[in-house]
């Protein structure tokens, strides 16, 4: 049977085993967008490198036409952000975003801005910056990106203190920032209270 055959870059954002045989990869490709990939689990110890959650890697895929899911041919670690797992917030804010990807990816048009944008915070995570301000500055800009009007309504409504603080956070270079924790997960909050209420996107 003809096979069809993809070469592409990707993030893989979830990973799981399927039965005994295969393990299944979610991977955000910057060209084609979300791709389900299958890796067949070796039985032979070897030394090579397995794919990993945050992984930004290059990947040979192929698929039967009549296939869903791609199977692994080649994976090739271009980044991988094990730094993210070392800090538990970390962690569980970078989980946050992939997981929002997922649910939100199918239903998005063009991949090239959001791709480049999940480059930056997972590297943002792997540097120890403050997750929850990763965090917020991640969503603020994939809503943004998908063309919301993030600062016409959300940050318009805003208590006029909060509405200081959220413009002193997200316009300054997180390295630069005394960040007082309290303000930023009322902003924080705040902001993944409105976007299901002023936006399509999924949390």
């Amino acid at each position: 049977m003809p096979t069809l055959r993809l070469s592409t870059e990707g993030f893989l954002l979830s990973k799981k085993t399927t039965g005994e045989s295969y393990l299944s990869y979610q991977i955000f490709s910057g060209e084609h967008g979300l791709l389900l990939c299958l890796k067949r689990v070796s039985q032979k110890k070897t030394d090579k490198v397995q794919p990993d959650l945050f992984d930004r890697a290059q990947l040979d895929l192929e698929k039967p036409q009549t296939g869903y899911a791609w199977f692994v041919r080649d994976y090739e670690i271009i980044k991988r952000h094990t730094g993210i797992a070392r800090n538990y917030n970390s962690l569980l804010c970078a989980s946050e975003f992939a997981s929002t990807l997922l649910k939100n990816l199918t239903h998005t048009e063009t991949f090239a801005g959001l791709f480049h944008l999940t480059g930056v915070v997972f590297q943002s995570w792997e540097k120890g910056l403050n997750p929850e301000l990763v965090l917020l500055k991640s969503l603020y800009l994939f809503a943004r990106e998908e063309g919301y009007p993030v600062k016409q309504d959300w940050w318009q409504n805003l208590p006029p203190s909060e509405r200081e603080e959220a413009t002193r956070l997200l316009n300054n270079k997180i390295e630069t920032l005394n960040i007082d924790d309290e303000k930023l997960q009322s902003i924080l909050q705040n902001f993944k209270k409105w976007l299901p209420q002023g936006t399509d996107i999924l949390l």
